[in-house]
């Protein structure tokens, strides 16, 4: 039972066959635990090569560690069957965070009965004050270590850091989000914003794609850097969606191939000036969360810096094996992390579920968010696309879109019209709402036959 108290052979297992079955689970198991907590010494070789190819943007599998370890001399006899051990009897990394709570918990156990060990040996050797003094430090050094403290900031701190963006507010010079290129959109955002996670969702032909790929050109066209993850649609289409839209040229002419001469001319002023952006597409259909990761941060290591990361569609990310759900809530938490990490704003298009279209107004709501709650949790905003005359033909708001704010942590919500112009590929802001908001009210009768 003592060494049970001091050490989890089992938990330590867990931890790396977590890690090794869905390895997007790193970065947060490697904010719990370090190397240094595990009590077997394979363990802490295992656990400390994961984290020196997490650093190096490698792939984690069996195969590549035992490489890795191999190539860093730290692979001993016996080490590569053990860790094909750990990964074949760890059905899943579902619980793959408690068990390295206990692997922390554990290791600060074991400090704190070393450090009663050492107490005695100051008490013996030195003078009350010099063993108290050992004491504290070894005491904050454990404190340390069991994050205790990290993150903790004091107010007076953080209170000239308000008042000057107040000030900067108030002089009409605080710093703004990049542009969507929609106007009422900036309005009601501030812009797109380092470290904060965008949740784009509709239903199929709604145009999340269209306006997804239309803000990272309005990005890279203001000279910022992008990346756009897409596992629906090739490389080449969306990039002939993207000259249509920049070019202002028929999606259909470009097509079939049926340009005029005006056409011809935009289309080679769209090409020249995508030319110079600094716009990366990847087509990987079913994409691993891990691989989406590791290309980001090796695009901002070798640019220098990241403006803008959106994945399309972010339903179909696959994140170790789970069930979808937890998949899902993997992939929220880890794109929200993403953004924090590369300090750039991050869009994520989900798909919304069906049932939605059982409603008689079929306009979306956070409920409708698909297999988990987490991307509700997760983003700072939810917008939702809707076009009415996907359902109802004869709609009034004909080539028209509302995109419905319904989460903007720290923001106002409310419903932005929009124009939307299919041939072109594009959104655009619409002055005075939809046509829609000007129909009379149908009026009611009370049972006298009053208008009321």
């Amino acid at each position: 039972m003592e060494n049970q108290l001091l050490a989890s052979i089992e938990a330590e297992v867990s931890v790396i066959g977590g890690v090794l079955v869905s390895p997007i689970a790193f970065s947060e198991v490697s904010a719990i635990v370090s190397a240094g907590d595990f009590s077997k010494e394979l363990h802490r070789r295992i656990f400390a090569a994961m984290a020196a190819m997490d650093a190096a943007g490698q792939p984690i599998d069996v195969l590549t560690i035992a490489e890795w370890m191999e190539s860093k001399g730290t692979l001993q006899d016996g080490d590569w069957g053990y860790i094909g051990a750990a990964a074949r009897d760890t059905p899943s990394a579902a619980n793959v965070l408690a068990y390295a709570r206990i692997v922390r918990d554990r290791a600060r156990r074991r400090e704190l009965i070393q450090l009663g060990t050492d107490l005695q040996s100051w008490a013996m050797q030195d003078d009350a004050e010099k063993a108290l003094a050992k004491l504290k430090s070894a005491i904050d050094a454990v404190a340390d270590a069991a994050g205790l403290e990290s993150g903790l900031v004091p107010i007076k701190t953080l209170l000239p850091v308000v008042v000057n963006e107040i000030d900067q507010r108030f002089e009409g010079i605080a710093p703004k989000g990049s542009p969507t290129g929609l106007a009422d959109l900036d309005v009601k955002t501030g812009g797109l914003k380092p470290g904060k996670l965008y949740l784009v969702a509709g239903r199929p032909a709604m145009g999340k794609s269209v306006i997804g790929l239309q803000i990272a050109a309005r990005v890279v066209g203001d000279g910022g850097k992008a990346a756009y993850f897409t596992a629906e649609m090739p490389n080449a289409e969306q990039v002939e969606r993207l000259v249509a839209n920049v070019g202002n040229i028929d999606l259909g002419a470009l097509q079939t191939g049926k340009l005029g001469d005006e056409q011809w001319s935009r289309l080679t002023s769209a090409v020249t000036s995508l030319s110079a952006a600094k716009l990366w597409f990847d087509e990987t259909g079913s994409p691993l969360l891990s691989d989406i990761l590791s290309k980001a941060r090796r695009l901002k290591r070798r640019e220098g810096k990241i403006d803008l990361v959106v994945v399309d569609h972010a339903g179909l990310v696959e994140a170790g094996g789970e069930n979808r759900q937890n998949a899902q809530s993997t992939v929220a938490r880890a794109l929200k992390g993403l953004a924090k990490e590369l300090s750039c704003p991050v869009i994520a298009l989900v798909q919304l579920s069906r049932k939605l279209e059982e409603r008689v107004d079929k306009r979306p709501m956070l409920s409708d968010l698909r297999d988990s709650g987490e991307w509700e949790q997760s983003a700072d905003v939810v917008a939702m696309l809707y076009r009415d005359e996907i359902y109802n033909p004869d709609s009034p708001d004909k080539d028209c879109a509302e995109l419905l704010i319904r989460k903007h942590r720290g923001g106002v919500l409310g419903i932005i019209p929009l124009r939307f112009l299919g041939q072109y590929s594009r959104f655009e802001s619409m002055a005075g709402g939809l046509p829609s908001w000007d129909l009379p009210t149908p009026t009611k009768r009370n049972h006298r036959g009053i208008d009321l």
